[in-house]
């Protein structure tokens, strides 16, 4: 009986150590979202990464209307608070209808575009120029 009653409350206590809130390795986030034009149009499937000096990038992919918000990670919405290197590259090309677009390396590779997420809602707003 004393077996049964140390297992109940070390689940018990178990439950509570992971539910309560037992800290997070989620960094401080902003919340990011925007609009991505190409050449002055919205421009669907696109990725936009935003990378911070040291954690993990956060990315988004636009919709139809070049609209996009930033996911940490699949549970988390948002971007690391601080100074970031911005990338947009052509999302999933197995997924693409019609032709590829060609990104400049100085918005993809070789970007040249940074954004300072701060605390609370960020909106950045990109046109990439091909011509």
């Amino acid at each position: 009986m004393n077996h049964l009653r140390n297992i109940s409350l070390l689940t018990i206590m178990c439950t509570v150590a992971l539910g309560c809130g037992g800290g997070s390795d989620l960094p401080e986030l902003g919340q990011v979202s925007g609009v991505v034009t190409v050449d002055g149009q919205p421009t669907e499937g696109l990725t936009v990464s935003f990378e911070p000096t040291g954690a993990g990038p956060a990315t988004g992919t636009t919709d139809k209307e070049g609209k996009y918000t930033l996911f940490y990670n699949p549970n988390a919405k948002g971007g690391v608070v601080g100074q970031h290197k911005v990338r947009i590259s052509q999302a999933n090309l197995a997924e693409l209808e019609g032709d590829p677009i060609a990104i400049p390396a100085k918005f993809d590779s070789a970007t040249t575009l940074t954004a300072d997420v701060k605390a609370g809602e960020n909106s950045f707003d990109f046109n990439v120029e091909t011509k």
